[in-house]
Formats: structure tokens, sequence, C-alpha cells
């Protein structure tokens, strides 16, 4: 998905320039089941910006 297709529905909920910046939706069920997962506060923060990094598909994450 392009960060322009991806901007335009956060547009419509946020600031334009929030959204230019870019933008990475997270499902409700991973926000609510965070201890069902076993996922502490910690882990969780660690979660997001990998969730931000993989929003474009293309991106491999690099480690090292």
């Amino acid at each position: 998905m392009s960060e322009a297709n991806e901007a335009a529905p956060a547009a419509r909920k946020w600031d334009k320039n929030a959204a230019v910046l870019g933008f990475c939706s997270v499902p409700s069920p991973l926000l609510r089941a965070q201890s069902w997962l076993g996922l502490n506060s910690t882990q969780f923060s660690v979660l997001m910006p990998i969730a931000n990094f993989r929003r474009d598909g293309e991106r491999k994450p690099v480690l090292g």
C-alpha cells in the first residue's frame, strides 16, 4: 500500500500534517488482548515501532 493511499483514511480522522508524516493502524483486538498474549507494557512499547516499520510490506527488518 502506498503512503498516499494509507494517508487518505488517516487524514479524515487525524490532522492532515500527521497523516503525511505516516500513519500506522493498530487493530483494537491487539490492544485489548495484551494480557492474553502475555505482553507487558514494555514489550508492547517495543512492538509498536516494529508495527510502524512494517506498515510498508516492502521494507524488511534488519537486525544487527
